[in-house]
């Protein structure tokens, strides 16, 4: 379910829909890093067409469950790059199983939030993850630009002095 309220099944959305980046970020509303820069992400996605962001919501800003839906009803983030919003609610996934999901990105090899992971819209295979622990090393901007096939991406140079900015 995402913060608008609706229902989302992401892989009746794009499996099989052609080459397109499907980008998540696991974050939580007590994640500074996470509210900085997932806005600066999504706003990447908005230039592409073949690109999707969605913020995976954890938890509140009280470390729980219980008030995700209610704290993102407007969105997601934090506005500190003038002219970068929010990620809208209807691109914020609530996580109800955090502890599984927390637990899972633990033992994957993730030290903390935000955890970030790109998926190939064609067949919903993973391409990048922020921690690999398979000894693989794929940079996040071949792994978009992989999964959007021959769509050259826009924006990526943008992006890097946004975070700069931070």
């Amino acid at each position: 379910e995402t913060c608008a309220g609706t229902t989302v099944n992401l892989h009746d959305l794009y499996c099989s829909g052609g080459d397109r980046a499907i980008w998540f970020a696991t974050s939580a509303m007590w994640c500074g890093p996470c509210l900085y820069r997932d806005p600066l992400y999504y706003d990447l996605a908005s230039k592409n067409e073949n690109m999707e962001f969605f913020v995976v919501l954890g938890q509140d800003s009280n470390g729980t469950t219980d008030g995700m839906a209610a704290e993102c009803s407007q969105g997601f983030g934090i506005e500190r790059v003038a002219g970068i919003g929010v990620v809208p609610p209807e691109n914020v996934l609530l996580d109800p199983d955090w502890d599984d999901s927390d637990w899972l990105m633990m033992n994957y090899g993730s030290r903390t939030i935000p955890y970030g992971r790109v998926l190939n819209g064609n067949n919903m295979q993973y391409l990048w993850t922020d921690y690999a622990n398979d000894g693989s090393i794929v940079l996040l901007e071949d792994a978009l630009q992989d999964a959007m096939g021959a769509t050259p991406m826009t924006g990526w140079e943008q992006l890097l002095a946004n975070e700069e900015q931070l």
